[in-house]
């Protein structure tokens, strides 16, 4: 009997300290998901990616944006060029030679925007201000040819200074989002002008957020489905998802609020998040499905790999759909002096990052990953060089 006892008394000890060895949280189970996870899994395939030769980084400044389209890519400086200079805009049929293609001399497309580039499909659009002072989307189909639409701000005495702006583009048309960016806002939320064919444009509507003192930072992707907008306030975020960018629906239930919202995406029954928590400033991962948010895992790399610091050092800055799964890029971000290397995750389903190598994929010659683009069947990815060089480095990849 005694024997028994002691017996059952260790198998109670065993599981509690079971259950008590770790401190993350449980994944929650999520009924009828096996069979597809199962199917994802299977017909998921990352990137392989080869080394392609750099390219000159021309005047791009420090916080360049790219985008790739069925036209070929574009890259673009996200400081903007002085009054009258037309080094802001360049365009490639195959990703290797860069020429000129700024739509208009002396335009400002980032005094004013978080995102100034974007496309899909057949066409590329850039946002920003003209010479005359009239927002505007410029549309291309090769990169050479551009056709400017002004954009109505109807009610909105605003300059340039006084609205921050971003971009989006997808199946269901083209999106532009602005905020107030003076205290108090004038509005608590953004406004939108939104298009079905990237060509004409609805007159700028609001759609309120969270009150607050001070604007709204406001987060914008364009998906399969249609869009997302999250707006992030001290002490809220709304999170919206629109089919056609007139009528909104909250999808905010479960997401506890991790601070500002850095990107969305969306893929057949998925969405995921960046977050970013206030204080030690590291990503936060989340995932939508079945109408529920939970949080997913950020694999950080294995030693003796590069790239391998804490977590507050990790910087995401962009994610992209990728088959049947999303690809994330990012890069470390240490002081003066710490290890600065670009990194590639890929995730399945959403719920898990895993980090493609470093080193093995050549990522660590480059300290700042700009972001994928793809045209047609070729993607490229492409980052500032280690040695700051006056050459950007870029890897490709077959399309899914």
């Amino acid at each position: 009997m005694e024997a028994v006892v002691l017996i059952r008394l260790a198998t109670v000890l065993m599981l509690l300290l079971a259950s008590g060895c770790t401190n993350h949280p449980q994944r929650v189970s999520e009924p009828g998901r096996t069979s597809a996870a199962r199917s994802e899994r299977a017909s998921f395939q990352p990137p392989g990616w080869t080394s392609a030769p750099p390219i000159p980084s021309k005047q791009i400044g420090n916080d360049p944006q790219a985008v790739g389209w069925d036209g070929g890519f574009l890259l673009v400086n996200g400081e903007g060029g002085a009054e009258g200079r037309d080094e802001v805009v360049y365009a490639s049929k195959d990703g290797h030679t860069f020429r000129v293609a700024t739509p208009e001399a002396g335009i400002q497309p980032s005094s004013c925007c978080d995102r100034i580039v974007a496309a899909n499909g057949a066409a590329a659009y850039l946002l920003g201000w003209n010479t005359r002072n009239e927002l505007v989307v410029w549309r291309t189909e090769d990169g050479s040819r551009w056709e400017a639409i002004p954009l109505e701000l109807a009610d909105l005495r605003l300059s340039r200074r006084d609205l921050e702006l971003t971009i989006a583009a997808g199946p269901h048309g083209v999106m532009i989002v602005g905020r107030d960016s003076v205290a108090p806002p004038r509005h608590h939320g953004v406004y939108v002008w939104s298009s079905p064919d990237g060509r004409t444009f609805t007159a700028v509507t609001r759609v309120p957020g969270p009150v607050d003192t001070a604007p709204v930072t406001a987060t914008l992707a364009a998906t399969p489905q249609g869009f997302l907008l999250a707006m992030a306030a001290e002490k809220e975020t709304r999170l919206l998802s629109s089919a056609d960018g007139v009528h909104w629906q909250n999808i905010g239930a479960g997401f506890v609020d991790d601070g500002a919202v850095d990107h969305l995406a969306s893929n057949a029954d998925t969405t995921v998040m960046f977050a970013h928590r206030p204080g030690p400033e590291e990503p936060a991962p989340w995932y939508r499905r079945g109408g529920q948010w939970r949080r997913a895992s950020l694999d950080p790399g294995r030693l003796p790999d590069a790239g391998v610091v804490p977590a507050e050092q990790l910087r995401v800055v962009a994610v992209h759909n990728w088959g049947t799964g999303f690809i994330a890029v990012g890069n470390t971000f240490g002081n003066e002096g710490q290890e600065r290397s670009g990194l590639v995750w890929y995730s399945v389903d959403g719920s898990a990052w895993t980090r493609m190598p470093t080193r093995g994929n050549g990522f660590d010659r480059a300290w700042n990953l700009i972001d994928l683009l793809v045209s047609g069947r070729s993607a490229m990815l492409i980052g500032c060089g280690s040695d700051e060089s006056a050459w950007l480095c870029t890897w490709k990849a077959d399309v899914p």
